[in-house]
């Protein structure tokens, strides 16, 4: 009775959407002392991932509404009780996958497509990621000077897809001049784009050493390679 007093509506004009909203949350915790934050998101049909960045002041979160992708970076502020947002959904074309932060600020995130998102959560002055087309994200190297990169996409089945769409192939992007400065086959010397194949070597997952020296890639047959790199 107050809300139909206050806003000056009866109730034949009163809707469901006036009393309730839909809000979900990723709610993060400080080991410390157990103090919690919420941090509100948009609803969402996938969370796909969430990261946060190595001086704990940044969290990335990707996934899938009802359509598009859903890139957002949450900046922590104050002793752990306060947030304020950089970017919002609908950043990226299709469903956003996986993420992650380099020492130097850097986030990054790939979706569908595939195209990989790239930017600077230290320089305000950024407004928008950049894009690069024809490649996901796999991870940053720990200074964040390099990154890894693969070809992994999806098309969803119920559009007349393939689903998850696999690459054999890693390359190493320099972030600073954006360029692709090497490239490896390593876990198959054949992969048919779009098949679903079970045999297919598919990269699942990629991390550089701390000295930024090798490169350590795996298959979805669990085979694990370390190569060393030459990028000076």
């Amino acid at each position: 009775q107050q809300f139909l007093k206050d806003n000056n509506v009866t109730e034949k004009d009163l809707r469901v959407e006036d009393l309730y909203k839909d809000q979900s949350y990723v709610v993060i915790r400080r080991l410390s002392d157990g103090k919690c934050l919420e941090l509100p998101i948009n609803p969402l049909n996938f969370l796909n991932y969430v990261a946060i960045s190595t001086d704990n002041r940044y969290v990335g979160i990707v996934g899938k509404p009802s359509n598009s992708g859903y890139i957002h970076i949450f900046k922590i502020s104050g002793d752990f009780d306060s947030f304020s947002s950089m970017y919002c959904s609908m950043i990226a074309q299709y469903s956003t996958w996986s993420c992650g932060f380099a020492s130097n600020g850097l986030f990054g995130t790939s979706d569908s497509a595939p195209a990989t998102y790239i930017t600077n959560v230290f320089d305000d002055s950024i407004k928008q990621p950049k894009k690069f087309i024809g490649r996901s994200w796999l991870c940053f190297s720990r200074s964040g000077k390099y990154a890894a990169l693969s070809r992994q996409g999806y098309r969803a089945i119920s559009a007349g897809g393939c689903g998850h769409i696999p690459s054999n192939k890693t390359f190493i992007f320099d972030t600073e001049t954006n360029a692709i400065i090497a490239e490896y086959c390593d876990h198959s010397k054949f992969i048919k784009v779009g098949s679903l194949n079970e045999d297919d070597k598919n990269i699942v997952m990629a991390s550089f050493s701390d000295d930024e020296r090798r490169l350590m890639t795996i298959g979805s047959d669990g085979v694990i390679i370390v190569r060393n790199l030459y990028l000076g």
